[in-house]
């Protein structure tokens, strides 16, 4: 398939799945946006993108991590203790779908 064919959801999960999910990402999302935010995100979308429709998250599971996305972005503005903002971000991950190559590749190291 020729690149130019490809639809955005193609190029987009293709891209998570080659590793390339920062070569694609606007520069201001990248200057304005955490790593973290910008992974947690990646993972929900490409989730949302999947063809089979009985994987895809439930809106009240996406509302749910967007949300705790905003959660944590106010406790690292807030400048709350390292360890608040560590247990808040391992928490969070937990929620997220693990099992996905993608959150392996670009999750917490």
């Amino acid at each position: 398939m020729v690149q130019e064919d490809k639809g955005l959801a193609s190029y987009f999960t293709d891209s998570m799945e080659e590793d390339n999910l920062f070569n694609i990402i606007d520069n201001r999302v990248l200057e304005e946006g955490e790593k973290e935010e910008i992974i947690a995100v990646a993972n929900l979308t490409r989730r949302c993108l999947n063809i089979r429709g009985k994987e895809r998250p439930t809106m009240k599971e996406v509302a749910t991590e967007l949300e705790a996305v905003q959660v944590l972005r106010k406790a690292t503005n807030l400048q709350l203790p390292y360890n608040v903002v560590k247990a808040a971000k391992t928490e969070m991950y937990e929620t997220w779908d693990v099992s996905s190559s993608t959150m392996l590749k670009y999750g917490p190291h």
